[in-house]
């Protein structure tokens, strides 16, 4: 303290408090550091115990014999950063819960202590090869079990008519069939009412590679690629985007040859061109008296793609990079583009047809009115340069379930219906919503669900009860 500090001190009437002696002073010093001590290890326990329950939540315990053979993650020389799993090794000595002591059968380097953590099993797989051969060129038959057996040519002839139609009925429905008959076939067709245009903005192109498929499925996508390329649905790319293959079983041993377009759809600007409801179209079939499905030959594939959009559906396979010239099953905004298109084709048929993306129904309450809906629509099909699959399927409305209104009584079909009273009780509460809203709509096509009722019709409210278990719970 200088004498100014003094002077200073003199003028303010500073009072200098009493000295403390040294050892107090110590003694203080250790108490405060002692309570510090205690209360940084209770923290750093809270911490530990806080991290390990966290780690302790994904961790599973692990551990080895000498002689198992394991998998070793190696730190690469070149990148430090970097390391890779290598095989196989074979543990020599356990060290301790944690260690291991590591040889490598095939080399002469030393044993080397490793942790558990970078250690996993090692599993040898005998490496079994499947091989398809063909002869006879291109009328070679297609492999059995590859989907293929359901794959039929069609024709007028193929259309199911039910049996409850009258001969005459039937008779009239295949001469009309007949008359439109280059509507009917197995090979889609090509509209130009639609494209289907792709917005990425500003997006990178994404590229994957393809996915591991067997050699029943690889021999699956080359007769597919082959197929579209004959009927010019593709064709070879030199795109920079690139997207695997997914093939899609149907039930009637058809396939949906589909691309994976995850990456390239995250990145595309959504279309919200609204698709209908169905119950809302099965209401408007319920007082039709005669009712035909018409299904379209892989719909998607007759609406064209716009330029930019053919590049981004590019595809990769094992037997190379194409792109679609049609619009492709797995792409963003494909329902809405396509069920625009369909919308267009039923425009004045409203109240005589509906369509749900490339199904069609058309419903009448006489047969001369069903006859008359028929062409309406076989005309605007053609107009548009579609195809319709030879399937068509023209019933009455006794055959049809499902189907809601009128004066019967609508059964479920016997395979569906037994499932339903299995049902197990709901364990989550999002699962109660959804088995709801599924008696809501069987419980105008089912008799039994009407009389056995349950009151829980208000999922909201949480108080609402079940005032009688047993009744809810036996739908027979």
């Amino acid at each position: 303290m200088g004498p100014l500090q003094l002077v200073k001190q003199q003028w303010e009437g500073f009072t200098p408090s009493p000295g403390t002696n040294i050892l107090d002073f110590v003694n203080n010093l250790q108490n405060t550091l002692q309570t510090s001590l205690a209360l940084a290890r209770e923290n750093l326990k809270d911490a530990q115990e806080e991290q390990k329950a966290w780690y302790d939540k994904h961790a599973r315990e692990r551990s080895f014999k000498v002689g198992d053979q394991v998998m070793v993650l190696k730190v690469l020389q070149a990148h430090k950063m970097e390391a890779l799993w290598e095989r196989p090794f074979m543990v020599q000595e356990c060290l301790e819960a944690v260690n291991y002591l590591i040889v490598s059968p095939t080399s002469n380097l030393k044993p080397k202590v490793y942790h558990v953590n970078s250690l996993k099993p090692f599993y040898f797989r005998e490496l079994k090869v499947c091989q398809f051969t063909a002869e006879g060129g291109d009328d070679a038959k297609c492999p059995e079990g590859v989907y293929y057996e359901g794959k039929s040519d069609g024709g007028v002839e193929a259309v199911n008519l039910s049996m409850t139609l009258e001969c005459t009925q039937q008779q009239q429905i295949k001469e009309l069939c007949t008359s439109f008959a280059q509507t009917f076939s197995a090979t889609p067709g090509w509209t130009e009412r639609e494209y289907h245009f792709n917005d990425t903005g500003n997006a990178r192109p994404i590229r994957a590679q393809p996915y591991w498929v067997s050699p029943q499925v690889k021999t699956a996508i080359e007769w597919e690629i082959q197929d579209m390329l004959q009927m010019g649905v593709i064709h070879p790319s030199g795109s920079a985007w690139a997207s695997p293959v997914v093939l899609v079983p149907k039930p009637d041993r058809e396939i949906h040859f589909c691309v994976d377009y995850c990456k390239p759809n995250a990145v595309t600007r959504p279309d919200n061109y609204p698709i209908p409801r169905t119950d809302e179209l099965l209401e408007k079939l319920g007082q039709a008296q005669f009712i035909s499905t018409l299904d379209l030959t892989k719909g998607y594939w007759q609406v064209p793609l716009n330029e930019s959009a053919k590049e981004r559906s590019a595809f990769t396979t094992h037997v190379g990079l194409y792109e679609f010239n049609v619009l492709p099953f797995g792409l963003r905004n494909a329902p809405a583009t396509f069920q625009k298109l369909v919308d267009s084709l039923l425009v004045g048929l409203g109240e005589s047809a509906v369509a749900y993306l490339d199904d069609v129904a058309i419903f009448s309450d006489s047969w001369a009115e069903h006859l008359e809906h028929l062409q309406k629509v076989f005309e605007h099909v053609r107009e548009a340069g579609l195809i319709v699959k030879l399937r068509s399927v023209t019933y009455k409305q006794s055959d049809l379930p499902w189907t809601p209104g009128g004066s019967r009584n609508y059964q479920p079909p016997t395979g569906q219906s037994e499932c339903y009273p299995k049902l197990a009780s709901p364990k989550v509460k999002e699962t109660g919503p959804i088995l709801l809203r599924l008696g809501w709509v069987l419980q105008a096509m089912c008799t039994a669900l009407q009389q056995n009722r349950c009151p829980t019709e208000r999922p909201n409210q949480k108080k609402e009860t079940n005032q009688n278990p047993d009744k809810c719970s036996s739908v027979n």
